[in-house]
Formats: structure tokens, C-alpha cells, sequence
């Protein structure tokens, strides 16, 4: 591959990946507000009682108090203890009021799952191959690089749940909050996001039945040769494979592509 063309490939990458997480950032900020909406519309008076607690906190701040005094009980000012508080308020609230407050990261959650982009990047990629009978036979479903919020295997849970996934991420705040997310769906069971490197995951565990998706905003070279060292399992680059920037990449990498997904490197 020459200079140009590798320079070509590599500016495209860091642009797409900045668009990915980009896009990822502000479905989460959307996600938070319809949840937050939600969840004042379900709790109107908890919801009263919260916006109370935490303005008179920010007036104990601007004061420069270590403490203040909400519902005749003293709570400190701390951020690290204000999520605490809350859930304590929740269950003062419920014996007072007898009404049941529904937490506000069940109903972002939820609604994560609920709103999942339907034929996301993982079904599309083997539709678009003839290949969907794979996910009748698939057992276990990785997906490396799945980002903040796993909406294509909330779509892969909706229409197969017997399959298992692994959500592989290499930033572990970023696998943090997708965990949350999924933490309270009814993919709770058959969803598990890992915090680490594709490329050190041991992928030994899969057989040949199974799939393996790799983001387009992941770097690929490492990961593939490492699941054709350690599986037996076909992998498929899910992304928007018609780019002419990653059709050079994949070139780049010497890779033999088969009828049903990536299965060799090329000789040198």
C-alpha cells in the first residue's frame, strides 16, 4: 500500500470514528432527557421532591455548608454521597406516600431497549450477505467495539433470544455505560459487556456456529488475527463496508474473505 493511499485510509478512520462516538454522545444525551422526562411524568410528586432536595443542596453549596437539612434529616453536600441520598429519599418517600417510585435508570434503560434502531449494524451486515440463517444456528454473538449504547444487540435479542452476546469494549467507561443500559432490559441475561481490548480477549470459547462483528470504528488488523488464532467462529466487519477508504483497509490487511465471512489472512 503506498504512502498516499495508507494516508488516505487513515484520516477516513479517525474521521469516522469521531462521527461514531460523536453520534453515540448525543443519542445518550437524548436517551437521558426522554428518560428524565419519563420519569417525572411517572413520578410527578417524587419528582417535586427531588428538584427541592437538590436546590436547597445548591444553596447549602453557595452558602459554603458542609451539610443542610432536608425532611428533618442532615445530609452532607458531597457529590460522591448525593446518589445515595437519593435512593434513600426514594424509599422515605414510598413509606410515607405508599406510592411506588419506578428509578430512573429501569426507565432509561428500558426505554434504550425499547427504542433500539430495528436491522442495526449487525443484522444488516449478514442480511445484506444472504447470510441470516447464521443467527439460527449461532449460539454465541461477539460484537467488538459495541460503544456506549449496544442498540444493534438490543435488536439481535429482540429477533433471536436464544442467542448469547458479548459486547467487547476497550474503553471502560464507555463499557460502563452500556452496561447500565443494558443492566435493567429484558436482555439483562443474554447481554454481557466486557471492558478491554479485542484484541487480548480470549475468543477460545466459540465454535464454529458462532459470529463475531467487528465495529467500523475499531481497528481491526489485531483483533482479526487473533480470533482466527484462537476460534473457529466467522467474523464480519460490520460497518459501511462500501467506503472506498475501508474496501483499501481491508485490502491493506491481506485478508481472504469466504462465501460466509472473514476466515483467513492472504500469504504474504
Amino acid at each position: 500500500m503506498t504512502s498516499s493511499i495508507l494516508k488516505y485510509v487513515t484520516e477516513n478512520e479517525l474521521i469516522w470514528k469521531d462521527l461514531v462516538i460523536r453520534s453515540e454522545i448525543e443519542t445518550i444525551k437524548l436517551l437521558n432527557k426522554n428518560a428524565q422526562i419519563e420519569f417525572e411524568n411517572q413520578n410527578p410528586k417524587f419528582s417535586e421532591c427531588i428538584s427541592k432536595f437538590l436546590e436547597i443542596r445548591e444553596k447549602a453549596i453557595k452558602n459554603s455548608y458542609s451539610s443542610f437539612i432536608f425532611f428533618d434529616t442532615k445530609y452532607e453536600t458531597t457529590e460522591t454521597k448525593r446518589d445515595d441520598y437519593i435512593r434513600k429519599l426514594a424509599k422515605k418517600f414510598n413509606d410515607k406516600s405508599g406510592i411506588k417510585v419506578t428509578p430512573y435508570k429501569w426507565i432509561r434503560s428500558r426505554m434504550a431497549y425499547r427504542n433500539a434502531e430495528p436491522n442495526a449494524w449487525i443484522y444488516k451486515t449478514l442480511q445484506e450477505k444472504k447470510k441470516l440463517n447464521l443467527f439460527k444456528t449461532c449460539k454465541t454473538l461477539v460484537l467488538v467495539g459495541c460503544g456506549m449504547n449496544p442498540y444493534s444487540m438490543f435488536d439481535i435479542h429482540k429477533k433471536y433470544k436464544h442467542i448469547k452476546q458479548i459486547g467487547i469494549e476497550i474503553d471502560p467507561n464507555i463499557a460502563k455505560i452500556g452496561t447500565d443500559l443494558v443492566k435493567y432490559t429484558a436482555a439483562r441475561n443474554h447481554i454481557n459487556i466486557v471492558g478491554m481490548d479485542g484484541k487480548d480477549y480470549d475468543y477460545g470459547h466459540l465454535e464454529q456456529e458462532d459470529l463475531v462483528f467487528v465495529s467500523c470504528d475499531v481497528s481491526t488488523e489485531k483483533i482479526i488475527k487473533r480470533v482466527i488464532e484462537t476460534s473457529k467462529a466467522p467474523i464480519f466487519i460490520c460497518a459501511p463496508y462500501e467506503k472506498t477508504w475501508l474496501k483499501n483497509l481491508v485490502l491493506s490487511l491481506k485478508i481472504t474473505k469466504s462465501s460466509v465471512g472473514i476466515t483467513s489472512f492472504a500469504d504474504t
